[in-house]
């Protein structure tokens, strides 16, 4: 692999209590995301993603460096956005402001994130991009 492991996010349904998007790498999707809602959620751009000892969830996560604005931005589980303050929680399905099987996503996403930023000659990064809201029948919107 050449370059850093990069996770594509795109921001994709806003409503007045998340944002809600895709995850993919490589460009095959991976899982969904939920932040907090347009406005307080990180800005839209490219983060590196490093790991340290969290103290909300008392282990390694993945967090985003150098957000304007925000600290400590981690990629975690969770599945309602009262679940967050700032973050990026994963998870392999979702509705109106909510996703779920959230620690199932996060099984799968941490030990490609933990491989990428454990190898130098690899890291990891995470390109967030807001996308035009969509209409989604499927999601009540």
């Amino acid at each position: 692999m050449s370059g850093p492991l990069t996770f594509n996010v795109d921001r994709d349904t806003y409503t007045a209590q998340s944002t809600t998007g895709l995850l993919s790498i490589g460009g095959v999707f991976f899982c969904y995301t939920l932040e907090p809602p347009r406005g307080v959620s990180i800005p839209a751009g490219t983060y590196p993603v490093t790991l340290y000892p969290s103290p909300k969830f008392g282990r390694i996560m993945p967090l985003l460096v150098n957000v304007p604005g925000h600290s400590y931005v981690e990629i975690h589980w969770g599945n309602f956005p009262r679940d967050t303050e700032d973050c990026v929680m994963v998870g392999e399905s979702r509705a109106p402001d909510e996703i779920g099987q959230s620690r199932e996503a996060f099984a799968a996403l941490f030990p490609l994130i933990e491989q990428a930023v454990k190898d130098p000659a690899v890291g990891c990064q995470i390109v967030i991009t807001d996308k035009m809201p969509v209409t989604d029948p499927e999601l009540g919107l």
